[in-house]
C-alpha cells in the first residue's frame, strides 16, 4: 500500500471542499400550483441565462415535488 507508515496505517483521504446549490422558493399559502411551476421555471431561465420565455416544465419528479411543496423529511 502506498503511502502506508511503518505500522502499515493509512488514514483515509479527508475531503478539502464541497460544492453546493441551494434553491429557496418563498409561497403564500394562497399560491396555486400555475403560479409555484411558472416562478420556478423563471428562476430556471435566469439561472440559465436565457433570455426568452420557455413553457414551464412539468415533467419530472424534482419540478413537480417543488412546484406542490413538498419537501423531504
Amino acid at each position: 500500500m502506498t503511502g502506508s507508515n511503518s505500522s502499515g496505517y493509512s488514514a483515509q483521504p479527508k475531503v478539502a471542499y464541497t460544492n453546493t446549490v441551494e434553491t429557496i422558493g418563498y409561497f403564500s399559502e394562497r399560491s396555486d400550483v400555475v403560479g409555484r411551476r411558472l416562478v420556478r421555471q423563471l428562476a430556471v431561465n435566469i439561472d440559465g441565462s436565457i433570455a426568452t420565455s420557455v413553457t414551464p416544465v412539468t415533467t419530472g419528479p424534482v419540478p413537480e415535488l417543488f412546484d406542490l411543496l413538498t419537501a423531504p423529511t
